[in-house]
């Protein structure tokens, strides 16, 4: 077992300097003239970055204002709309009991031309029965010619 203890001890020991190794840090590099540059370019490209986020950012704002604005145009345009809609329903509505009530009369108004029709027929049969019976009475009242008075006969007296 003693072996055994040795060879755990052995590779124990040799875990804890290779973790030691790997984890020491890298010694530091002396900057080169080129890395400055590159890091300058980095520099000036981030400020430039900046610079459109923060446009970015303020157009995003004046959209999003934008936005809301034009929303609240739709809910009002809505509402116009609703109200439009609710008074055509009313005119329309309107519209056909209108419609109604002038079928009813032009209904009334057939009638009543046609019985003014029947009425101006009766009336004008009558005239002309008025006028047979005056032109008969008038032609009975007429004394014909070359007849004497005395052939006439006397009306009739009335009896008392």
């Amino acid at each position: 077992m003693s072996r055994n203890l040795k060879w755990i001890a052995a590779s124990l020991l040799l875990s804890v300097f290779v973790s030691w190794g790997c984890t020491k840090p890298e010694p530091t590099k002396p900057v080169s003239t080129h890395t400055t540059g590159q890091l300058k370019a980095l520099e000036t490209r981030v400020a430039k970055l900046e610079t459109q986020l923060k446009n970015e950012s303020a157009l995003r704002s004046q959209l999003q204002n934008q936005l809301n604005s034009t929303q609240q145009a739709l809910s009002v345009a809505k509402s116009q709309l609703a109200a439009t809609e609710e008074k055509l329903q009313r005119s329309v509505q309107r519209a056909q009991t209108l419609e109604t009530e002038r079928n009813e009369a032009l209904l009334a108004l057939q009638t009543r031309t046609t019985e003014k029709d029947a009425l101006q027929v009766q009336y004008d049969d009558f005239r002309k029965t008025l006028k047979d019976l005056i032109g008969k009475a008038e032609l009975a009242s007429t004394p014909i010619i070359g007849t004497s008075p005395a052939n006439v006969l006397p009306a009739p007296k009335s009896l008392n």
